[in-house]
């Protein structure tokens, strides 16, 4: 998402928007957050020629909205402070009720949008299942920041768990977690492993399941490769060029 002038962008790819109610149809290029209007809208159109269109219509108003990368689920936040999940359909939206949900501080979709982890102070909850059968896969603890005590950071703000970068897996069985100069596994069943050291502002980013997983540190792109997000790890080894991490598998081999 970037923010400009009011405007939360959820798009597909770069579109030319223009600030003017419309009511047409068409191919929809992404959706527009009006922070104004508390109201999740559509972008119709393609790259150089789109507009922005009618809210998406949620039975009740809105005060933030996050959108799977392909545009088919949304999470939002009522104006009564409560987090429920929709399918979305050509700009139309049907509930997939979710017992449990929390409200987030902040929401991660997972590369391919099956899943999604909700981030609060200290716990990270995930669903999987999007978009049509969403359930909670379960909870995890987040590491302390261990700087919280000692340290705060640029603004004079002291860190503290659950402000680290995250990425899901798409089965939602594993988050990437960078907090404290470390990047983290772990998992929904409670297993967790330091993978690596991380400077500040290590950026995160899950790849689907069979393919590279990625994440930069301090500018430099590491990356490990699972066969299945579920396996669990016994240990990891660095390439010779420092950029590459492959892993092993309890039940032992290499992937």
């Amino acid at each position: 998402m970037a923010s400009r002038n009011g405007w939360i962008l959820c798009a597909a790819g770069a579109v030319s928007l223009c600030a003017q109610q419309a009511s047409i149809s068409g191919p929809i290029g992404g959706y527009v957050f009006d922070t104004r209007a508390h109201s999740l809208r559509v972008i119709r159109g393609v790259p150089g020629a789109s507009l922005i269109g009618d809210g998406v219509d949620f039975g009740t108003g809105i005060t933030n909205a996050w959108v799977a990368p392909k545009l088919d689920a949304a999470l939002t936040v009522t104006a009564e402070g409560v987090a429920r999940l929709f399918r979305l359909d050509g700009g139309k939206a049907t509930e997939r009720m979710v017992e449990g949900l929390v409200v987030p501080d902040r929401a991660v979709f997972s590369p391919s949008g099956t899943a999604l982890v909700l981030v609060t102070r200290g716990n990270a909850q995930v669903i999987k299942g999007l978009p049509d059968a969403p359930v909670v896969a379960g909870t995890v603890e987040l590491p302390q920041d261990r700087s919280v005590a000692t340290r705060a950071d640029a603004g004079g703000r002291l860190r503290r768990s659950g402000v680290g970068a995250v990425a899901v897996s798409d089965d939602g069985s594993y988050l990437l977690y960078g907090s404290s100069g470390a990047v983290e596994l772990l998992g929904i069943s409670g297993d967790s492993r330091k993978l690596t050291d991380a400077g500040p502002g290590a950026l995160l980013a899950s790849a689907p399941v069979g393919t590279t997983r990625r994440w930069s540190t301090q500018g430099r792109s590491r990356s490990s490769r699972m066969s299945q997000a579920r396996r669990r790890f016994d240990g990891y080894r660095g390439s010779r060029e420092g950029r590459a991490l492959h892993f092993r598998r309890m039940a032992g081999g290499c992937s």
